[in-house]
């Protein structure tokens, strides 16, 4: 349903702030096919992506091992190594399911993520996790000059934030909003559950969710029109 909504006009609220309208940045994603990026721009649109519809941050991505993904008809299966989160203080490894867009390529993560991880299936690696070197990944994100260095975390989070920069009307006083707020704020106002929100980004409670993600309070006021009129 997110996906659906995704594609919609693209229109969110911010509180205290104008509306914001990231329909350039789905327009800058229409505007060329996965296969006319380059690599460093392909990149950025599926770091973009999978941080607006699977909820992850810079550190996530980083994270992220090639060689445990699986594909499915209905999209991929990521496999996360040491997220944030931890259980009973120990880091954990987490499973994490992207979904297919349900009508365009263009704006779809697991096309993205199929095209770039095509690019990078020759230079095969492995390389020492961001926080712990001694466990090793094959890392999704490279140096787009160099497929066999890993991109550091600061570089995704930089990449990200230039796709989310093409939001009009940004407040020149804060960050622009992280992409995992974003999504999880279109998500809510789409109709969405909290509690399939909050299961997708792994908060622990609505609360952590309200108080630190959700970017707007507003809700839809025609579910039909923003979840089915896109379909």
């Amino acid at each position: 349903r997110f996906m659906a909504a995704l594609k919609s006009s693209g229109v969110f609220h911010m509180e205290h702030i104008p509306t914001l309208d990231i329909s350039p940045i789905l327009d800058h994603f229409r505007s060329m096919e996965n296969t006319e990026l380059n690599m460093a721009d392909l990149a950025r649109k599926l770091c973009w992506l999978l941080g607006v519809c699977a909820f992850l941050r810079p550190d996530d991505i980083g994270g992220i091992d090639v060689s445990q993904t699986i594909i499915q008809d209905t999209g991929i299966l990521l496999t996360i190594v040491f997220p944030k989160e931890r259980r009973d203080g120990q880091r954990i490894i987490k499973k994490i399911p992207v979904r297919r867009h349900p009508t365009d390529k263009r704006l779809c993560p697991v096309e993205a993520y199929l095209e770039y991880t095509d690019r990078i299936k020759n230079n095969h690696m492995q390389s020492g996790h961001h926080k712990d070197a001694s466990y090793k990944i094959t890392p999704l994100i490279r140096f787009s000059k160099d497929l066999s260095r890993v991109l550091r975390v600061s570089s995704i989070g930089v990449y990200m934030s230039e796709i989310t920069k093409k939001i009009r009307d940004l407040p020149s006083n804060k960050p622009p909003p992280k992409p995992r707020a974003i999504g999880s704020t279109l998500a809510a106002m789409a109709g969405v559950a909290t509690q399939d929100i909050m299961v997708q980004g792994n908060w622990s409670s609505p609360k952590v969710f309200e108080r630190h993600y959700r970017i707007s309070s507003n809700t839809s006021s025609n579910f039909t029109s923003v979840v089915l009129g896109s379909l």
